[in-house]
């Protein structure tokens, strides 16, 4: 099976950063960082069988999507593996 998927990320970052200098004084800095990517695209790749279990179905699968865009920050290639039960 092959469809589109769609993505942004919103990623935020916080943390101190101490440093000792020559004088043997500590210096602490907070460090704040946030990046959003625009609205991505990108082509999916599925493949998954079921397999039933009594009234159980279980059903394995495995997701390759290709992303499109100019965002050098997120990964242009993802996989999976997802594993989905049914009653």
């Amino acid at each position: 099976m092959a469809g589109w998927a769609l993505r942004f990320a919103d990623l935020h970052q916080t943390g101190t950063e101490t440093n000792v200098d020559e004088n043997s004084a500590l210096n602490s800095f907070s460090l704040k960082s946030n990046f959003r990517s625009d609205l991505e695209v990108g082509a999916s790749f599925v493949a998954g069988v079921r397999y039933r279990l009594g009234h159980f179905a279980l059903l394995p699968e495995i997701r390759y999507t290709r992303w499109g865009g100019q965002n050098n920050t997120l990964r242009k290639n993802e996989a999976g593996f997802y594993l989905g039960l049914s009653f």
